[in-house]
């Protein structure tokens, strides 16, 4: 994108030149290069940079993981909540019997 470039000091504006602007997406597997990256771009007269995405190439594989582990966690949690309405003198077998589950 190219657009022109003003100055409004004076009165009238005055036309100093053109802006050129141009997004470019890199994808980088190993974050090791990120530092030569940008400094290659740098030395290469590029003066912004932003929009730096951090990611995992297997995001999905994380996410699996992370959500079954809260699972069980919760799973944990509740056995030991269970544990104890049941040291109480309650029975939380028979609390949680008419509990309908949704089908899944």
């Amino acid at each position: 994108m190219t657009s022109s470039h003003y100055d409004y000091t004076s009165k009238k504006r005055k036309l100093i030149g053109y802006r050129a602007v141009r997004n470019i997406t890199v994808l980088i597997n190993n974050l090791e290069q990120l530092d030569q990256v940008m400094n290659t771009g740098l030395t290469a007269g590029i003066d912004q940079m932003g929009n730096i995405n951090l990611k995992v190439a297997n995001e999905m594989s994380y996410k699996t993981q992370a959500r079954q582990q809260a699972i069980d966690q919760s799973k944990s949690i509740a056995r030991e909540l269970a544990r104890a309405y049941d040291a109480l003198g309650g029975s939380c077998s028979d609390q949680l019997s008419g509990i309908r589950r949704p089908i899944s």
